[in-house]
């Protein structure tokens, strides 16, 4: 589809640049020329009729071509002794998003996820309230996002987890609670 829109593309601007150098030339030599070229369009109404609706389904269909139809989902997939299990990578990281609400410190948490042949790479973008020791958020954060995709969705191989610390937050009103993750209420996400 990409090459159909791209072709479409350039059709529309060859035409564009054609249509614009047989008005211009015209124009700037003036005169006479001018008043011939602009009595020969009446003359030829219908012709230029069917150039302009030309342009406009030409303009649609590029339009329609570059819209995408369904957007591409990815999934893990790994296979246990009961049969094949598939996650989706946003679901997964829909998950992981939920670990912002166990680190008190943490305002903003931004998960991606990417599957390499045999394991995983997690990139956790965060924002945290300034003042909190950054180091050890960001270790305990890793851990506890390796364990939770370790126990709760069963994959063992994390190539890495990492973290980037998008923004450091000073927020007057608010302190920083504690460090350690807060336990749970109900299932771990």
């Amino acid at each position: 589809m990409k090459w159909i829109h791209r072709l479409i593309g350039l059709l529309i601007v060859a035409a564009a640049v054609g249509v614009s150098l047989i008005i211009l030339l015209p124009a700037f030599q003036g005169g006479g020329v001018w008043s011939e070229f602009i009595a020969g369009v009446e003359t030829r109404r219908i012709l230029v009729i069917a150039v302009c609706i030309g342009v406009v389904l030409a303009v649609t269909a590029y339009v329609l071509t570059g819209i995408s139809s369904s957007s591409r989902v990815t999934y893990l997939s790994y296979e246990t002794q009961y049969g094949n299990i598939s996650i989706s990578i946003k679901a997964l990281q829909d998950f992981l998003g939920h670990l912002k609400t166990e680190f008190p410190a943490i305002l903003a948490l931004t998960p991606r996820v990417r599957v390499l042949d045999e394991s995983l790479d997690v990139t956790l973008e965060i924002r945290v309230r300034a003042g909190a020791p950054i180091p050890e958020i960001c270790r305990l954060i890793q851990e506890r996002a390796r364990n939770v995709i370790q126990e709760k969705i069963g994959v063992a191989a994390i190539r890495e987890v990492e973290i980037k610390v998008e923004e450091i937050i000073k927020d007057k009103d608010a302190k920083v609670q504690e460090l350690a993750p807060q336990p749970p209420t109900g299932e771990v996400p």
